[in-house]
């Protein structure tokens, strides 16, 4: 209630309210009867017969003199003047109405102070040390449900009034700050939980597909052998491994096997051609010596190179070494050089023919090694163009041989 009193007394300031009620509490205790009379005489609920009831604090005194609308000398009755009545006058329909301007307005022209914003005492601004001023504004803060409570509700300056909402809204917009990043946070975690789990399942697809690559590309392979009647690779578990003509790969089943693969067949492919040219000269060599001993009467049997000429790898790689060894000590036992012997026979025209034949057969293999292709054409025109160039060679290291022999022959009949 004292409150309450003291609000509607104009006292609005929470400071100077709470200081009445510690004075009056305080008068309580040490007097309370001098403070009840007080409040009798304030309030004007006293007794008539007290002393000095006549000049107590009742209200205002009635008015004396002449009555308002007299005249003060005759004591006429005064009539106010009627006054013509001004045209009205309307605004614009484009102009709107501002009622915050208006408000604005009314506010400035004003002549009573602001509220709270001066003391009603002297007109002074309130002043309260910054500690107790900073625990109002957040009491305010906090009870305040509106801006025009907490405006009424401060006891600052305007300045101040815009200082402590300013802060206000400070603290909701990094409250509004803290909830969007929590919020966008939240949804970056599940936009990344989202592609993890898609990249997991494109690993897991991508490895199915090449587990599925790697047995038909296996199976391909293996179908291969099996139509070339040739042992497959076997499966290692590690490393690479190179038995005789046979690469051993990973687990990959990829196209890089199958080319090697192919690359090695066409190396033992050339391989053979060269051991069955070093054979077929090896062989006619041994021919013309029979035939040389038979003119001389020395008829012998033919060597093991001539009853055999078919043999395994291993056997010509040996057979190879060994004419080498032999070649070499005979070499080595000759002290002086022995001339070079050209092939006896044959014409120059002949000699340009076959050099003529072999360039246009490399050089058919040179542009065919540059033209796009598969890899299985592109190796097979290989083969045969070896193949064909070998098969020149042979018929012209024949001949060359036969009108050798017949040139020896002839030689050693003279």
């Amino acid at each position: 209630m004292l409150s309450k009193g003291l609000a509607r007394a104009g006292i609005n300031d929470l400071e100077h309210q709470r200081l009445i009620a510690t004075a009056v509490a305080q008068l309580r205790l040490l007097s309370p009867s001098d403070l009840q009379k007080e409040l009798e005489e304030k309030s004007g609920a006293f007794s008539r017969s007290a002393p000095g009831w006549m000049h107590s604090a009742q209200g205002p005194r009635a008015p004396r003199g002449p009555r308002p609308g007299r005249n003060p000398r005759r004591g006429a009755k005064f009539t106010v003047p009627v006054l013509p009545r001004l045209p009205e006058v309307r605004p614009p329909d484009d102009v709107k109405y501002n009622a915050a301007q208006e408000e604005e307005l009314s506010k400035r022209s004003r002549t009573t102070p602001r509220p709270f914003t001066e003391d009603p005492t002297d007109g002074t601004p309130p002043s309260l040390p910054p500690d107790k001023l900073e625990a109002v504004r957040r009491y305010r803060a906090r009870v305040a449900d509106s801006r025009e409570e907490y405006e009424t509700m401060l006891p600052e300056p305007t300045v101040a009034n815009l200082r402590g909402l300013q802060q206000l809204q400070a603290r909701r917009e990094e409250e509004a700050r803290e909830r969007e990043r929590l919020e966008r946070e939240a949804q970056e975690l599940l936009e990344r939980e989202e592609r993890e789990r898609l990249e997991q399942q494109e690993a897991a697809a991508t490895r199915i597909q090449a587990i599925h690559r790697g047995a038909a590309e296996r199976q391909r392979v293996a179908k291969m052998h099996r139509d070339k009647h040739l042992p497959p690779p076997e499966r290692q578990s590690f490393g690479t491994e190179m038995t005789g003509f046979y690469v051993h790969y990973l687990d990959q089943g990829d196209s890089e096997a199958l080319l090697f693969e192919e690359q090695m067949e066409l190396r033992r492919h050339a391989a053979a051609a060269q051991l069955q040219a070093l054979h077929r000269g090896k062989t006619a060599r041994e021919v013309a010596r029979q035939m040389r001993e038979a003119r001389r009467g020395k008829r012998q049997e033919p060597g093991p190179s001539a009853q055999r000429l078919e043999g395994t790898s291993e056997e010509h790689v040996a057979a190879t070494r060994i004419q080498a060894i032999h070649r070499g000590n005979r070499a080595r036992r000759s002290q002086e050089p022995r001339p070079i012997r050209q092939p006896p026979g044959g014409t120059a025209e002949e000699h340009a023919a076959a050099t003529r034949i072999q360039a246009i057969l490399r050089g058919n293999t040179a542009r065919r090694s540059m033209e796009p292709g598969p890899t299985m054409q592109h190796l097979g025109g290989m083969a045969q163009e070896y193949a064909g160039a070998t098969r020149i060679e042979d018929i012209y290291g024949r001949n060359t041989s036969q009108h050798s022999l017949e040139v020896m022959s002839e030689e050693e009949e003279e």
